[in-house]
């Protein structure tokens, strides 16, 4: 598998674990999520079990700094393309929008190592402002470029998490992912198009408990106010080599 695949797979895994410890915060299944740091902790534990020693081949950081991450994805030293001769990075870089990246993975090597992606994590039902904050600045880092070369980033990852109530059946699962998979479809319109990425959505169930599940005693309504799905959204953006 490749680093992208790999940690794609811990993103999915540590969503589902998120989901499952809601019962033991809130003693409630059907309860999202109050914190989003829940999540963020358990992608970064999902994605260390992917090394083979400590910080080997993976380097994990929590809350790290775009001013830090953005100058490392260009290249120290490099070919500058109008004097063809080999020059070493001169400026600092940042994204248009300062911050920290929830979890940034970096491949071992010096100095801090190769940046392999930037993971921007959120909790339950985000806003559509906030979404897009995050997928313009995942999507901006592939345009990065200075005096030693272009930005060398393979991918990035939005997740988020979504909930449903009065989830009646398994047409009612699909309808909901469709929902989701449209609605991010039209946010990700909204971006300027980038010849330097591809962009690719994913949308899955985490849990559920359906009403059709459930016994409904006779005379009662058939809606179980208890039933929900809980839906994983993935939004990865892969550099064009």
């Amino acid at each position: 598998m490749s680093d992208q695949e790999d940690i794609e797979s811990k993103i999915t895994s540590a969503m589902k674990i998120a989901c499952d410890e809601t019962f033991f915060f809130s003693e409630d299944e059907t309860r999202p999520i109050d914190a989003e740091y829940l999540l963020t902790v358990n992608v970064a534990k999902e994605i260390v079990k992917l090394n083979t020693g400590v910080g080997y081949p993976y380097k994990i950081y929590l809350e790290h700094p775009t001013k830090i991450f953005v100058s490392n994805c260009v290249p120290l030293m490099g070919k500058n393309p109008n004097t063809n001769r080999m020059t070493i990075r001169k400026t600092r870089k940042n994204t248009k929008r300062n911050g920290k990246i929830d979890v940034a993975v970096y491949r071992d090597g010096a100095w801090h190592g190769k940046p392999v992606c930037a993971i921007e994590l959120k909790g339950f039902n985000p806003q559509r402002r906030v979404v897009l904050e995050d997928l313009k600045r995942n999507a901006e880092y592939f345009d990065l470029s200075c005096e030693s070369g272009s930005s060398q980033i393979a991918f990035t990852v939005f997740a988020a998490l979504h909930s449903f109530k009065h989830v009646r059946n398994e047409d009612s699962v699909t309808e909901n992912q469709n929902l989701l998979h449209n609605k991010y479809s039209k946010w990700l319109s909204e971006l300027t198009d980038s010849n330097t990425c591809s962009v690719n959505i994913k949308v899955f169930t985490l849990s559920k408990g359906l009403a059709d599940e459930q016994e409904i005693p006779p005379g009662e309504e058939y809606i179980d106010f208890e039933s929900y799905q809980f839906v994983g959204v993935m939004v990865a953006f892969t550099g064009i080599q």
